[in-house]
């Protein structure tokens, strides 16, 4: 509902190496996650290209 959000975090996918997520459970568990962004625009505009 926020598109002005998404187009920021888009950016800076587009922009970055790396994506961090930080995570914590019920038990209170923290979990972090990396991913790598290479690849990144390649996929965002194929994808928006198939869907056209």
């Amino acid at each position: 509902e926020n598109s002005a959000a998404d187009d920021q975090i888009v950016a800076a996918m587009k922009r970055g190496t790396d994506a961090v997520l930080t995570g914590v459970s019920n038990r209170g568990t923290t979990t972090i996650d990396t991913y790598s962004l290479l690849g990144f625009t390649a996929a965002l505009d194929e994808a928006q290209r198939l869907c056209r």
